[in-house]
């Protein structure tokens, strides 16, 4: 694994010159610049973390919508031969009544039949 930039600036040795910084600066100065690398560091490991849970999350979000999807089209198919079946069984009723009213208009015209004939 890549060695952290914040433990780069920690390990970093000087070597000590004659007319040089002075040493007590520079390794506070280093120490401030490593407390906001490692601020840095902390914070791309979360958003690392919160990116992996985000794309588990899509993908089921995913895996739901096409479920979703596959049970839409079979719901209208069903709704479909749902309509279709009840077209069918109007039809099927208003044949009947028809049947049964001309039975009826029959029926009449014989009693008026057998009653100006008798």
């Amino acid at each position: 694994m890549k060695e952290k930039l914040s433990d780069v600036i920690y390990k970093k040795d000087f070597q000590i010159a004659q007319h040089g910084y002075k040493v007590e600066e520079v390794d506070r100065f280093l120490d401030e610049i490593m407390f906001h690398v490692k601020e840095l560091e902390n914070e791309i490991d979360k958003l690392k973390k919160e990116k992996e849970q985000l794309q588990v999350q899509n993908k089921t979000m995913q895996d739901k919508y096409v479920k979703l999807q596959i049970e839409n089209t079979r719901l209208q198919s069903v709704s479909n031969n749902a309509t279709i079946n009840l077209d069918n069984y109007n039809n099927v009723e208003v044949i009947e009544r028809l049947s049964k009213l001309e039975n009826a208009v029959n029926n009449l015209k014989k009693i008026l039949e057998k009653t100006n004939l008798g």
